[in-house]
């Protein structure tokens, strides 16, 4: 089911098609590339066959990465929400 450059998987992925795995990324890459471009999906976690977390980019100060939460309604995958980490530049 991975391809390269796909993000990881894992949770209870059996519980998703191929199908649902590249509805979920593409809209996890839809949220980022409004909010966050230069993050990209780096893991699927599968909780049902209806909710799923995306993590994205590099491990924070806390050592937590970004999160969008993206679940099933109405046989479409929707982001539920974006947890984009701020980026701050200092000149």
């Amino acid at each position: 089911m991975l391809r390269p450059g796909d993000p990881a998987l894992d949770g209870k992925d059996n519980l998703l098609s191929e199908a649902d795995f590249r509805a979920i990324v593409a809209v996890a890459r839809a949220c980022l590339q409004r909010k966050a471009p230069w993050y990209s999906p780096r893991r699927v976690h599968v909780i049902t066959g209806a909710k799923v977390e995306v993590y994205f980019g590099p491990f924070d100060k806390d050592g937590e990465p970004g999160l969008i939460t993206v679940e099933r309604a109405k046989r479409e995958w929707k982001v539920i929400w974006c947890g984009v980490p701020e980026r701050i530049i200092l000149g």
